[in-house]
Parts: structure tokens; C-alpha cells; sequence
């Protein structure tokens, strides 16, 4: 209605009125549209940015869990080096570290939530050198014979109980203790 009367005054018709895209606006209304289109490109900048922090993001995820996998990797492959040591081993002292490895090994794994199979393989080191360890204790204590507990003398770093459990371990016949690894898949470290 103002812009009729502003026709029939014989002003211009776009007096106090903005162009905004094809048409003609008042102030106000302009204002308002600016005001929206900043706001929508505010919007598509912050949604544009988030896309970027969350690809940023994902990259870096992507990156830990890579490196996580090859800290997992190294660890399996010195469990599998553990193995060929283990067969090589004939010392108390050189079975022991391979059994303490595998233990650490098994729990930094466990810590790593490695996969399951790959717990299972420093576990299993660990089991066959508490064995092999049993057998020499026996070997080194003369046969099994009776002894007095006050006069036998460990290694160093191995218990009384370590001991008496692993010579136990290394009662069980070589059959049986392989088809235990086989069949009980929850042989763990600890």
C-alpha cells in the first residue's frame, strides 16, 4: 500500500526499499534476510568445520589403532621367538626368563584386548615353559627323592610354590598335556 502511494505521489516507487535478489524489499525486511543468510552460512561453516574435525578425528583413531596392531604384531612375534628359544633352552635361569616374557607378553595382550587366539599363544608359552621348568627342578633336585623343605635351595626368583606346581605340570604326560592346549581353550596366564 505504501508503495501505491508513493507511485501516485510521483516519487520513486523503490524509495526506502532495498534490492534484495530479483526483487524489492523494505529496510527491514532486507535486514531480516541478511540477518538469515548469515545465520544459514554461520551454519553451513560450523557443519563444514565438525565434518572436518570428525574426519581429523577418524584419521587419528585410524592412525592409534594402527600403531596398536603393530605393538600387538611385535608382541606375537617375539611369542613365536619365545617358542624356538623355549625348544633351545637347557638353563633354570634361560627357561625362566621365557616364562616371564610370555607372562608379560600375555599381559600386555590382555591389557591391548588383543584377540583372543593371541592371548592364547603367550599363554600357552607360558604353560610349556613352566613345564619344561618343572622337569629341570626335578632333574636339578635329584629325582624327586625325599627332602627336607628347609634344605632344598631354589634359583632365584622361583617360590617354594612355583616350584612344587610346576614339577606338578611336569608329571602330566606329553599326550595329555598337548591335548589339554588342544581341547580346554581357556588356558590363560596369571
Amino acid at each position: 500500500m505504501d508503495a501505491v502511494l508513493l507511485v501516485q505521489s510521483g516519487s520513486d516507487p523503490h524509495a526506502g526499499m532495498v534490492k534484495c535478489g530479483r526483487g524489492w524489499v523494505t529496510k527491514e525486511r532486507g535486514q531480516q534476510i541478511r540477518r538469515k543468510r548469515r545465520a544459514w552460512a554461520e551454519r553451513a561453516r560450523a557443519a563444514k568445520k565438525a565434518k572436518e574435525e570428525q574426519a581429523w578425528l577418524e584419521l587419528l583413531e585410524r592412525e592409534e589403532r594402527e600403531r596398536a596392531e603393530a605393538k600387538i604384531r611385535a608382541r606375537l612375534a617375539k611369542v613365536d621367538e619365545g617358542r624356538r628359544l623355549l625348544a633351545e633352552a637347557n638353563s633354570i635361569p634361560q627357561v625362566k626368563e621365557i616364562r616371564d616374557r610370555a607372562e608379560a607378553d600375555w599381559l600386555y595382550l590382555r591389557r591391548q584386548d588383543a584377540s583372543f587366539s593371541s592371548r592364547q599363544r603367550a599363554a600357552e608359552l607360558k604353560l610349556k615353559a613352566e613345564r619344561k621348568l618343572g622337569k629341570l627342578l626335578a632333574v636339578e633336585r635329584g629325582g624327586g627323592g625325599k627332602r627336607s623343605r628347609k634344605t632344598t635351595v631354589l634359583p632365584n626368583g622361583i617360590s617354594r610354590l612355583q616350584s612344587e606346581r610346576w614339577q606338578r605340570e611336569a608329571q602330566v604326560d606329553d599326550k595329555e598335556f598337548e591335548d589339554f592346549l588342544v581341547s580346554y581353550p581357556r588356558c590363560t596366564a596369571g
